[in-house]
C-alpha cells in the first residue's frame, strides 16, 4: 500500500492541491483513459503524454494536467492487457 501512496495518490493529491479546475481534472481523467486503452500495449504512455501536449496547443480546449493523464494512463495497463483478445477479435 506504501508503493501505491507514493506513486499514485501523491502525484494525484499535489495536481489537485494546486487548484485544478474540476472541467480540467475531469478533461484529463478521460484523455488519460481514452490513451491507456490503445490497443497496442507499450506505446500507451508515449500516446497520453503526446496527446496532453497536443490539447495544451489548441486554445479552445480544457488544458489537460499530463501527471493526472499519465497516472490514469499506467492505471489502465492491466485493463488494456485484459481486453487485448478482444481487440485482436475485433480486428480480424
Amino acid at each position: 500500500m506504501e508503493w501505491l501512496s507514493d506513486n499514485v495518490v501523491a502525484p494525484v493529491t499535489g495536481v489537485i492541491n494546486e487548484g485544478i479546475p474540476p472541467s480540467d481534472l475531469a478533461f484529463s481523467i478521460a484523455l488519460g483513459t481514452s490513451c491507456g486503452l490503445f490497443p497496442i500495449p507499450g506505446i500507451t504512455t508515449g500516446v497520453a503524454v503526446v496527446v496532453s501536449f497536443l490539447y495544451r496547443l489548441v486554445a479552445s480546449a480544457p488544458v489537460p494536467n499530463p501527471v493526472i493523464v499519465t497516472v490514469v494512463n499506467l492505471l489502465f495497463t492491466v485493463p488494456d492487457i485484459l481486453l487485448m483478445p478482444m481487440f485482436v477479435k475485433v480486428g480480424e
